[in-house]
């Protein structure tokens, strides 16, 4: 009984483990989407007003011709 008793502790220790370490995953892998998440916005942001900087000097292109 008490051999039961180490195995059963030693097995929910190691799952208790692997647990942690998932946990750990994943609040790594959720910060690097976060990170990725951000820098898609700050090169849509950036495309979005380089379009209008172009179509601005477009049209003052044509205006002054």
């Amino acid at each position: 009984l008490d051999i039961l008793i180490i195995m059963t502790h030693s097995v929910f220790f190691h799952f208790r483990m692997m647990s942690d370490e998932l946990s750990s995953w994943k609040v790594t892998l959720y910060t690097k989407f976060r990170q990725a998440q951000s820098a898609i916005q700050r090169l849509l942001d950036e495309r979005s007003q380089l379009q209008q900087y172009l179509t601005q000097t477009n049209r003052s292109v044509f205006l002054t011709s």
